[in-house]
């Protein structure tokens, strides 16, 4: 069959046949500068209310500037010389796993080795270090903050000898802070730092950290439901047995008077590594369990205010992967960090995109290839969208290990996305097309169906060579990282 024009028959065709395939994807915004990016994985990051980003984790610089472990960025992605780091590289191991940043601009950090705590406090002779502190908004300690978190009446808060380390902490509405840590339980600190209780006893809490692997992320997490209970999940062992990762819920009335009462416990098989609250009364857990309350929810579940499993959440039983390792809600799309993940059979990126009852976003999945794990995904109130973690390149481009994502429309007929809206030449025939791009050489061309499945990969096209794609009737999206560095994203009928 004679080849036919698709701009001028295959368009109108599109728009005719299907007005409603309009989406969204997202697309890397190539005016956030990063320079050389970080030496080191970013495990967290946090973003201040004048758009300004802070990151943490285990490097030691960021685009050549000396910021060990913790750094904050401009908007337009150059390092921010007003903010200093306060941690001093001491020989041992050392990250930071976490970061909130309070509404008055002071930085709630937790991790490895922060700063050697005084020994006479505890064991003399012993070397301890702080593993939760705070920040001021310049970077420097707010030693206030430490010394009350720190006394000799609970010495025992945020100070762990230099193999063992937590995380795990919540900010909530009211500025109380809620520390988990190993072998102590729940801890409640005021603004100011002071504990309000003596601790709230949860049966031998542990986390594990083997440096550099990067799935020994922190396994206990807490949430806070709407009723003001705490959702805590962890690995904890009770008299002779092991419930690993099971999550203990406690009213904060008695949790306030050092009571810390348990009124329910939900079962998963293995770790939680990431929560994130939905809306009211709805939460997602994600991390390497495959069931939850003997329900199928692989790596990823939907659980309610009293921490029910919520079967409404399609991800649950289509998710394959070793974790998920983030989570994070942009709009009305979830973004999720995973390592080796298959959604019904179709490899996912490191990160991916879900529709809010749990379906993917298959055509904003197949925009963002990152080259390795993301770990940390943070989204501001415009839909502007940071990732980081250990990739250095994010859709083709060199981003070491941060990037920034805007979201960008796609018209029916492939209208153009990109900066410059450039087309490519299709030609239809009986059960081919013809791809020319006319503007540059094609690095890689990629063709994917409208559930994500990968239909066709090449690579090395040369500039206005025609490329012939075997294809059935349908609908695909056409992907091409072009060597000029452009990232055209079409969805075309055929």
């Amino acid at each position: 069959m004679k080849p036919i024009s698709f701009l001028f028959v295959a368009l109108s065709t599109i728009f005719a046949v299907n007005s409603k395939l309009n989406a969204q994807i997202f697309e890397v915004d190539t005016s956030f500068h990063i320079g050389f990016g970080f030496d080191g994985l970013v495990r967290a990051i946090d973003i201040q209310n004048d758009g300004k980003i802070i990151a943490v984790g285990d490097f030691n610089s960021y685009d050549g500037h000396p910021s060990p472990r913790i750094v904050r960025i401009n908007t337009n992605g150059s390092f921010d010389n007003t903010f200093s780091s306060p941690i001093v590289l001491s020989g041992v191991p050392q990250f930071l796993g976490n970061i909130k940043i309070q509404p008055n601009g002071q930085i709630l950090i937790s991790g490895k080795g922060i700063y050697p705590i005084d020994s006479t406090l505890l064991l003399p002779g012993t070397v301890f270090y702080a593993t939760f502190s705070r920040l001021n908004s310049n970077g420097s300690f707010d030693f206030t903050f430490s010394q009350n978190a720190f006394n000799s009446t609970y010495g025992a808060i945020g100070i762990l000898p230099g193999g063992v380390t937590s995380e795990n902490f919540i900010l909530q509405n009211d500025g109380s802070i809620l520390f988990g840590m190993d072998d102590i339980g729940i801890v409640k600190l005021l603004n100011n730092g002071t504990s309000v209780i003596t601790t709230c006893n949860v049966p031998q809490i542990f986390t594990r950290f083997s440096p550099p692997t990067l799935l020994s992320l922190p396994f206990s997490k807490m949430l806070v439901n709407d009723n003001l209970d705490i959702l805590f999940f962890g690995r904890f062992d009770t008299l002779s047995s092991t419930c690993y990762a099971c999550d203990h819920r406690h009213n904060q009335v008695a949790f306030t008077s050092g009571l810390c009462l348990k009124t329910s416990t939900h079962a998963l098989d293995t770790a939680v590594y990431t929560t994130l609250r939905l809306g009211a009364n709805q939460f997602l857990v994600g991390g390497s369990f495959s069931n939850y309350d003997g329900n199928v929810a692989y790596q990823i579940a939907k659980i309610d205010n009293n921490g029910a499993f919520n079967t409404s959440f399609a991800l649950s039983s289509h998710l394959n992967c070793t974790a998920v390792i983030c989570l994070e809600q942009a709009e009305n799309r979830i973004l999720l960090g995973a390592v080796n993940g298959y959604y019904s059979g179709m490899p996912l990126n490191n990160i991916s995109v879900f529709n809010l009852d749990g379906t993917i976003d298959s055509i904003s999945s197949v925009s963002l290839t990152p080259n390795a794990i993301v770990t940390a995904i943070k989204a501001n109130t415009t839909g502007v969208v940071y990732a980081a973690g250990d990739f250095l390149s994010f859709n083709g481009l060199s981003y070491p290990r941060i990037c920034k994502l805007m979201k960008k429309s796609i018209l029916p007929g492939g209208v153009g996305i990109d900066a410059q809206k450039r087309e490519l030449i299709i030609e239809h025939s009986f059960e081919s097309v013809n791809i020319t791009y006319p503007y540059s050489d094609i690095k890689e061309l990629a063709v994917y169906d409208m559930g994500g499945r990968l239909i066709a990969k090449m690579k090395n096209i040369p500039k206005n060579r025609k490329t012939n794609i075997e294809l059935k009737h349908g609908f695909y999206i056409f992907k091409i990282i072009a060597s000029d560095e452009n990232v055209i994203m079409r969805k075309i009928g055929h």
